[in-house]
């Protein structure tokens, strides 16, 4: 469990005795069936990670007060209170809080499914985290083109950035990246998507194939994972979600841009929505979107955005 992340919500969560002895199961039941629920996950390692991380707020309130009829609304008042967490991550541990009860149900540990009836919280459809702008981008490119002596780690970073705001990949993507996936002849990657068991063809523009070559014969690369640890706890090992983040979030400090890896695929969507102007099913072939449904938020935010001096100008000078 991610004990960093309960300590720090456990203040909020206060122990009922009473409550608790009139729990549906028994305390060690339910520590059971968490153990057991993330075995039977049919998802991806770095996935369970995540649901662990989502659902260690859930299991120390039902640790400290039982399962009861009411716990999974419970759980969502206790969400709710919470002024300083975004609604898009409550829901997403609300869910997460969900898919567990709904499994001890599934398992027999529980006789009902106590999960009906709640809703998730009610969510925009727009984004709430900010994507890259052009400002963003020519600070990178003025760094990346600064007059010194580029490092073998540079390269490495180089090839990061590159990847990201070129081609809009998702930091799972990256992560799964293997040297095999690059067709340095043909210009185009194969990558695994998020939520899928197969991989798909990945355009890749000429600059980034040859920063890409540069990184490989610069690490001797290969074979095996396209990017790994440089430290030497780990060396070799493929990079992580956490560490490509954190290669990342070094440069954009460095850059004062207050933005997150997110940001770079939030960009690569905008401008080319903004490129082909609004024909959503030609972007979905770069952007490997599943639906529509994603691609017309940023069209919407675009659509928007772009009434803004309209707006501005029938307020002017009104007071």
């Amino acid at each position: 469990m991610n004990h960093s992340l309960a300590v720090n919500n456990i203040k909020r969560i206060k122990p009922d005795i009473e409550r608790f002895n009139s729990s549906i199961i028994d305390g060690e039941v339910v520590e059971k069936a968490f153990m057991k629920f993330f075995s039977r996950l049919d998802v991806s390692f770095e996935t369970q990670l995540d649901y662990q991380s989502r659902l260690t707020e859930f299991y120390m309130l039902i640790q400290y007060n039982g399962i009861h009829d009411d716990s999974l609304l419970e759980y969502k008042k206790l969400l709710e209170s919470d002024k300083t967490t975004k609604i898009s991550t409550k829901n997403k541990r609300l869910t997460v809080a969900r898919l567990f009860l709904k499994e001890l149900c599934r398992s027999g540990v529980i006789s009902r499914d106590i999960t009906v009836g709640v809703k998730n919280f009610k969510q925009s459809g727009l984004h709430k985290t900010s994507g890259l702008d052009n400002s963003d981008i020519k600070k990178i490119r003025d760094w990346m083109h600064t007059d010194r002596t580029v490092t073998s780690q540079d390269i490495r970073t180089f090839s990061i950035l590159m990847l990201l705001a070129y081609h809009g990949l998702r930091q799972i993507e990256m992560c799964r990246l293997k040297y095999d996936d690059i067709d340095f002849t043909k210009g185009f990657a194969m990558v695994q998507g998020k939520g899928q068991d197969d991989k798909e063809r990945v355009h890749l523009h000429k600059a980034v194939l040859e920063m890409l070559q540069a990184y490989c014969n610069t690490f001797g690369i290969q074979s095996g994972p396209l990017f790994f640890s440089i430290s030497n706890s780990s060396y070799g090992e493929p990079l992580t979600t956490r560490g490509l983040r954190s290669i990342v979030k070094t440069v954009l400090e460095r850059l004062e841009i207050d933005k997150t890896v997110h940001g770079f695929r939030h960009y690569y969507v905008t401008t080319l929505v903004k490129a082909y102007r609004g024909d959503l099913f030609r972007v979905m072939r770069f952007t490997r979107h599943k639906t529509l449904g994603m691609l017309q938020t940023y069209n919407d935010e675009i659509l928007h955005e772009d009434q803004y001096p309209i707006h501005d100008k029938i307020f002017a000078g009104v007071l």
